[in-house]
C-alpha cells in the first residue's frame, strides 16, 4: 500500500511533510476531511478542506459535534476498523 503525504505551512513560515491517514466526508455538514499525522513526533491532525484532492487551504475550526463525529473515526481507525465509527 502506497502512502500519501502532504506538506503544511506552519504559522511560522516552516513547511513539514505529514502523513495522510484518512480522508471522509461528514455525514450531517457534508464537510471533506482529512486526518493526517507528524512524520516527526507521531501527532495526529484533523482539519476539512474544500472539494479537490489538493488539500489547500485547510480548516481546522470544527463544532463540538464534528469534533465528536472524527475522534469517532480516529478510534475506529486506530483499533483497526473494528470499532462501529
Amino acid at each position: 500500500m502506497t502512502k500519501d503525504y502532504i506538506t503544511i505551512v506552519k504559522d511560522d513560515g516552516n513547511t513539514e511533510q505529514m502523513e495522510v491517514v484518512a480522508t471522509f466526508r461528514l455525514e450531517e455538514t457534508a464537510k471533506d476531511c482529512i486526518i493526517y499525522k507528524s512524520l516527526n513526533d507521531n501527532k495526529f491532525y484533523a482539519a476539512s478542506y474544500n472539494g479537490d484532492l489538493d488539500y489547500v487551504n485547510l480548516n481546522t475550526d470544527f463544532t463540538e459535534k464534528e469534533k465528536e463525529q472524527i475522534n469517532k473515526i480516529f478510534e475506529a481507525l486506530n483499533y483497526g476498523g473494528e470499532k462501529n465509527a
